[in-house]
C-alpha cells in the first residue's frame, strides 16, 4: 500500500531492521549495510561508522557552514555520537554534503562543545533520526510494503540509511 513517509509506523520499520539483523552470525537484511559491516571491527569503529553516516547526513542538503543549525535534528543526533564516552574528533567533512566545499568540521565542533547537555543517548538518537526524516520527506508516498532498506526515502536518503546503520549496529550490540 502506498502511504506518506509521515504516516509510516517507523517502530514497525526499526523492528523490521532488528529482525533481520543476526547477532550470531552478523548478517543483515540490507545489502549495503552488510558490505559495510566489514570496516566494523570493534566497538570504536561501529561508532565512527554510526557517526559518520549521521555526519553526511547531516550535510546532505547544505551549501555553506551557515546552513549548519543547531536544532536541525540531524546536527543534534550528530551531537549526541560526538558525546559518547569514546568517541573520536570530528574527520574533515566538505560541508556541501560531505563531498565538497570547506570543511564542516570546526563547526560542528563548536556546536558539540556548546551543548553537553545533548549527552549519548541511544533512542535519543534513533528519534532524533526518524524525526528528520519525517520531516524532510514526509509527504513522498512510498510503498510501506517493502522492506526498509528498499523504500526510497529521497530527498532524506542519507538520513535513512543512517537510522538503518544505527539500527543494525545497536541490533550487533557494537554501539
Amino acid at each position: 500500500m502506498w502511504r506518506k513517509i509521515r504516516e509510516l509506523d517507523f517502530d514497525d520499520l526499526v523492528e523490521q531492521i532488528r529482525r533481520a539483523t543476526n547477532p550470531t552470525t552478523r548478517k543483515v537484511g540490507d545489502p549495503i549495510i552488510q558490505s559495510d559491516l566489514a570496516f566494523v571491527t570493534d566497538r570504536a569503529a561501529a561508532l565512527r561508522m554510526v557517526r559518520n553516516h549521521i555526519a553526511l547526513a547531516a550535510l546532505d542538503r547544505t551549501k555553506c557552514i551557515d546552513d549548519i543549525r543547531a536544532d536541525a535534528p540531524l546536527v543534534q543526533a550528530l551531537v549526541r555520537c560526538q558525546h559518547h564516552p569514546s568517541a573520536q574528533p570530528l574527520p574533515a567533512l566538505p560541508v556541501e554534503r560531505g563531498l565538497e566545499g570547506p570543511d564542516a568540521a570546526p563547526r560542528l565542533g563548536e556546536i558539540v562543545a556548546a551543548h553537553p547537555e545533548q549527552a549519548w543517548d541511544a533512542d535519543t538518537i534513533e528519534k532524533l533520526l526518524v524525526g528528520a526524516i519525517k520531516d524532510g520527506a514526509g509527504d513522498v508516498e512510498v510503498d510501506d510494503e517493502l522492506p526498509p532498506w528498499r523504500i526510497s526515502f529521497e530527498p532524506m536518503g542519507a538520513a535513512a540509511v543512517a537510522l538503518i546503520m544505527f539500527v543494525t549496529l545497536r541490533a550487533l550490540g557494537d554501539v
